[in-house]
């Protein structure tokens, strides 16, 4: 690999960490979460043959029993909320190529949603895989 094409990974392997987490501090009021939307089945309850891609997620289990959809409003909560999420370690994904998604998670602004997606183990935000962490899995599972 050159070093041209290097830096250019680099750069948007940067952007791509950063820009998230400029959205997600709510210090531009374009971007700021009003609402956040978690859909999930249990982390550990389910086995599937293949892989549930993100966008296949509610297809593959809004008809189990314990499909759950919660809609966080409160200011405060959505900050804790996204103070989890940007708090992830980064992973690289050539080790983790897929994820089989457990959850989704829907943060909201009057401008656009920003779909973050999840397993016991993998975060995806923004095209970006970090590791799921403890806290984050413990808040979505203790949901009422």
């Amino acid at each position: 690999m050159n070093k041209k094409s290097i830096k250019t990974r680099y750069l948007f392997l940067l952007l791509s960490f950063i820009f998230p987490i400029i959205c997600l501090s709510q210090k531009n009021e374009n971007c700021k979460i009003e609402k956040i939307i978690v859909k999930h089945v249990g982390f550990y309850n389910h086995y599937t043959t293949v892989d549930v891609p993100c966008h296949d997620f509610e297809k593959a289990f809004n008809h189990c029993t314990d499909f759950k959809v919660h809609e966080i409003k409160d200011s405060l909560a959505i900050k804790n909320f996204l103070k989890l999420l940007c708090n992830l370690e980064l992973r690289d994904s050539t080790i983790y190529p897929n994820i089989d998604t457990r959850a989704k998670i829907e943060l909201c602004s009057q401008k656009d949603t920003l779909v973050v997606c999840l397993n016991q183990f993998l975060t995806i935000k923004d095209g970006v895989k970090y590791k799921t962490s403890e806290a984050l899995r413990d808040f979505i599972e203790n949901m009422k």
